[in-house]
């Protein structure tokens, strides 16, 4: 399992420095050879940090945040809106902090797929429409599940993954007006 982790450090480090390589290129501020090969001598704990801080906060760091206000309270939530952001999701994250969740936009209703893959814990999935209404929810997804997908019922504009147990928390239910 350290090896597969150490093995995953590595390529994310890679794609974080291709990722600063092709940043410096497109802002045509390219570095001298010598400073590349300085800043690539960083000892592999150093980058390996640097890299799990990067995966574990690249959705916090990149997404805006928002408020849900729902019957029991409120739900503190990222916005994944680009491509990168759904792809991520909640993957690699050890939990949630209470009342906090991902919320998912799409542009036009459409019939996402979700799974639980490198997901760390289980997620209620709340699948709601144009109009911010949930149309339905799918509870106690387990991390176990994956590759099994999940849609929801009819076409949605949004879905809300929070962490298992918490749509009753919340008192949400299918038809449930919610304020964002």
């Amino acid at each position: 399992m350290k090896i597969i982790f150490r093995i995953g450090i590595f390529f994310a480090a890679c794609l974080v420095l291709l990722f600063s390589a092709q940043k410096a290129i497109d802002s045509h501020k390219v570095q001298p050879l010598d400073a590349l090969i300085a800043r690539s001598s960083q000892s592999f704990s150093t980058i390996a940090s640097s890299t799990q801080a990067f995966i574990a906060g690249y959705a916090s760091s990149t997404a805006s945040t928002t408020v849900i206000k729902v019957p029991r309270g409120i739900i503190y939530v990222e916005i994944a809106q680009t491509e990168a952001q759904k792809s991520l999701g909640l993957s690699y994250r050890r939990g949630l902090a209470t009342s906090s969740g991902m919320l998912f936009v799409f542009g036009e209703p459409t019939k996402p797929s979700f799974w639980m893959k490198d997901m760390n814990f289980p997620l209620d999935m709340v699948w709601i429409d144009s109009h911010k209404k949930i149309v339905s929810i799918t509870k106690h997804i387990s991390p176990d599940t994956y590759p099994q997908t999940f849609q929801p019922p009819a076409p949605v504009s949004f879905v809300l993954e929070i962490q298992a147990g918490d749509a009753d928390r919340f008192k949400l239910a299918t038809g449930t007006q919610l304020t964002f």
